[in-house]
């Protein structure tokens, strides 16, 4: 298997778009998709990125090591989930990054950090995202598809 197949594969594991992969790697979704159809290899600082971002091993991604890293995937997985239903949420409600973050009284770059699943969200801010939305917490994580405390 060559690393291009690898690249897809772990991107389609967390349910992830190419455009979104593009981002973390702060580069065009078509130039990603070069490196995913093995058009174009990919240098290597994307690779180190791309496993700190997924908690994988550079072997593991370029397809030399053939262990199942499914421990990794699947806590990535809902990590990467619940920043994913925050994102939903706060479209469903029509509001920006910006909106938000003001309303957790941070910085636009810093909310992205939470909704990417970069740096994680404090409790403080799930509960100020709770209140403001009129939901409960575990909605907010997509433990529970009820939304209790609807308002709208």
């Amino acid at each position: 298997m060559y690393y291009y197949h690898r690249l897809k594969d772990v991107r389609t594991d967390f349910d992830m778009s190419q455009r979104e992969v593009a981002e973390i790697l702060c580069i065009t979704p078509q130039q990603y998709q070069l490196y995913e159809s093995g058009k174009r290899e990919m240098p290597m600082h994307l690779f180190i990125k791309l496993a700190d971002f997924f908690d994988i091993p550079i072997d593991y991604l370029a397809g030399i090591d053939k262990n199942d890293y499914n421990e990794n995937l699947t806590k990535q997985k809902e990590i990467s989930y619940f920043y994913r239903k925050i994102r939903d949420i706060r479209e469903d409600f029509d509001m920006t990054q910006k909106q938000v973050a003001e309303i957790l009284n941070i910085t636009t770059q810093q909310y992205q950090l939470y909704e990417s699943g970069k740096r994680e969200m404090p409790m403080h801010h799930f509960i100020a995202l709770a209140e403001h939305y009129g939901v409960t917490i575990d909605y907010l994580v997509g433990r529970d598809k009820r939304n209790l405390f609807d308002k709208k």
